[in-house]
C-alpha cells in the first residue's frame, strides 16, 4: 500500500512538468510571430524609401528640361 501511493504521487508530478513545457512552446510561438512582423515592417520601410528616390529622379529631369 505504501509503495502504491509513492507511484501515483511520482505520475502526478510528471504530469505538472509536462504542462510547464506546453506553456513554453506556446511563449516561443508567440515570440516568433512577433518577429516576422517586424520583418514585414521593415520591408514596407524599404518600399517608401525607393519611391522617394523615383520622384527625386523625375523632378531632376524636369529640371533639365527646362533648362
Amino acid at each position: 500500500m505504501y509503495r502504491q501511493s509513492q507511484q501515483q504521487q511520482q505520475q502526478q508530478q510528471q504530469k505538472q512538468q509536462q504542462q510547464k513545457q506546453q506553456q513554453q512552446q506556446q511563449q516561443q510561438k508567440q515570440q516568433q510571430q512577433q518577429q516576422q512582423q517586424q520583418q514585414q515592417q521593415q520591408q514596407q520601410q524599404q518600399q517608401q524609401q525607393q519611391q522617394q528616390q523615383q520622384q527625386q529622379l523625375n523632378v531632376g529631369r524636369g529640371s533639365w528640361g527646362q533648362l
